[in-house]
């Protein structure tokens, strides 16, 4: 037998009504949100920390034009707290929060831990986590 949860205020038998989904269906659209989250390995004393951390303003956001998984934002560069950055940077995060990607908003004031890539910037929600854990610093 197969528990059901409520998912409609009409009660059953009237109207067209949604009535009852089983639990099960539920529970199968939460294990799929779940498998589809970040997993950050969690960081080690003796880890390394990331090259270079600015605070700095989020100036543009736009998608890879090469249609790569990832999306570009250009910053404004503040103040760099670790290493150093250009006034105006450029940093590659994977697309998507589940691919641990950063989220970034026009006009958004932000301390972002990066590595060099070449001669761009990336950066990702576990470089991040990682930096904040192991300097020490808030979240």
């Amino acid at each position: 037998m197969i528990a059901a949860a409520r998912v409609s205020d009409r009660h059953l038998g009237q109207g067209p009504g949604i009535g009852r989904v089983p639990v099960a269906a539920l529970a199968y659209a939460a294990m799929l949100s779940g498998a589809l989250a970040c997993s950050c390995v969690a960081p080690k004393a003796g880890d390394p920390l990331p090259d270079i951390v600015v605070d700095a303003t989020v100036l543009a956001v736009h998608r890879d034009a090469a249609n790569r998984p990832q999306v570009n934002a250009v910053l404004r560069v503040h103040q760099a707290l670790r290493g150093a950055a250009p006034y105006r940077s450029q940093v590659t995060t994977p697309l998507g929060s589940a691919a641990c990607g950063v989220s970034f908003q026009p006009g958004q004031r932000i301390r972002l831990a990066m590595i060099r890539s070449g001669s761009r910037f990336a950066t990702s929600t576990c470089l991040n986590l990682r930096y904040r854990k192991l300097s020490g610093q808030p979240g």
